[in-house]
């Protein structure tokens, strides 16, 4: 994993021993694998979309209900079309949440670590997915901003993160792991995070 990710151990790792095999004699199907970004209004959900499906950061605008974007890629020799959704974090929007992770294969949770609050919403959106979606969907947490820690802005550190993780769930731990990333122009990019869903997620072959 590149430098730009402030990496902790899993709590567990979550590849499942159900994930698509396919022999390397046959051609490789198309998989599909739905993603769906999640977190509090501002905590630097799109710039880490951006960043990844176009490689580049610009100015965003405050998402209303989602975006949807597509990114193709390969994960040992296997085609993948991931489609992330790129959700609203205002409150207003919260109710239209369902419509976009019903059905995904993994949910990628975005925080600030410079804001105490956005790291505790984490746990409102854990405790959602958990009441609504299936109980093997993988779910990512993703420290944002985390070029900030240098200017001595962190104020949710990567300790304080893993132990939430341990405290908010009983043993055994669910599949959940933790990263941090930057999400400012000039540094390193976003592929780690992603190709971590897709590598892991479950897939539908279009044959």
């Amino acid at each position: 994993m590149n430098d730009m990710y402030d990496t902790c151990p899993p709590v567990r790792p979550s590849i499942r021993t159900s994930q698509t095999r396919v022999s390397l004699t046959n051609p490789q199907p198309s998989l599909d694998a739905k993603v769906v970004i999640m977190g509090s209004a501002g905590v630097g959900k799109t710039s880490l979309v951006m960043r990844y499906v176009e490689g580049r950061f610009g100015q965003t605008t405050t998402t209303t209900g989602a975006f949807f974007y597509s990114k193709k890629a390969t994960v040992d020799g296997t085609k993948v079309r991931l489609q992330i959704w790129d959700t609203a974090g205002q409150e207003r929007f919260r109710s239209m949440a369902p419509m976009y992770y019903r059905g995904a294969s993994a949910a990628i949770l975005v925080y600030d670590i410079t804001s105490a609050s956005s790291f505790e919403d984490v746990k409102l959106w854990i405790d959602e997915l958990k009441r609504n979606c299936d109980p093997d969907l993988l779910i990512y947490i993703v420290g944002a901003k985390a070029d900030l820690a240098a200017q001595g802005q962190r104020i949710v550190t990567s300790d304080r993160a893993r132990l939430a993780l341990h405290t908010w769930f009983p043993p055994p731990p669910p599949p959940i792991s933790y990263s941090a990333a930057t999400t400012a122009p000039g540094t390193p990019k976003t592929e780690g995070v992603y190709d971590s869903r897709y590598d892991r997620a479950p897939t539908q072959s279009d044959g």
